[in-house]
């Protein structure tokens, strides 16, 4: 049997702490990496969350402002849909210069136009109900499929699908 002396049992205990000290400090970075990226998904997951629900909201808005009766006060539900078209705009700007291309703002645009195609062929009938309108459905359709592929890329962020 082998004995070693009081210097080599220094030397082995020396590596097998410098050893742990290296172990030690790759589970830490491994750890602060795993922190970082989470945080960033959780960022990501809120701000798409928000981004979905006043996607929704606005839409409600402009399927009210086009589905009331003649009679109602067309300046309230207009009033709706500019105040939710507010809060989607700079949710839109915030994920534009977070996600970049991978947010479809181009829909989002086409979504707006469609919008105000809406309103502006309502003012050429006035005393029209916007819903009865054959035009108005069918723009109403286009803007409710440029909101779903919204919609679809928003639920990739969330980590789910529909």
């Amino acid at each position: 049997m082998m004995h070693w002396s009081a210097d080599v049992w220094s030397a082995v205990a020396s590596w097998i702490m410098a050893v742990a000290s290296v172990g030690a400090c790759v589970v830490g970075l491994f750890g602060l990496w795993t922190w970082k990226k989470q945080d960033m998904w959780k960022a990501d997951k809120d701000l798409a969350r928000r981004m979905l629900l006043t996607l929704s909201h606005y839409e409600n808005a402009v399927r009210a402002a086009v589905n009331m009766p003649a009679t109602a006060d067309p300046s309230t539900d207009r009033r709706a849909v500019a105040q939710a078209r507010a809060e989607v705009l700079p949710l839109s700007q915030e994920a534009e210069a977070v996600w970049g291309k991978d947010f479809p703002a181009d829909r989002l645009a086409q979504a707006l136009r469609l919008e105000g195609e809406i309103f502006a062929t309502s003012a050429d009938s006035p005393d029209h109900a916007l819903g009865a309108s054959p035009t108005h459905s069918g723009i109403l359709d286009l803007l409710h499929r440029e909101l779903q592929h919204i919609e679809a890329v928003l639920r990739g962020k969330l980590g789910t699908r529909r």
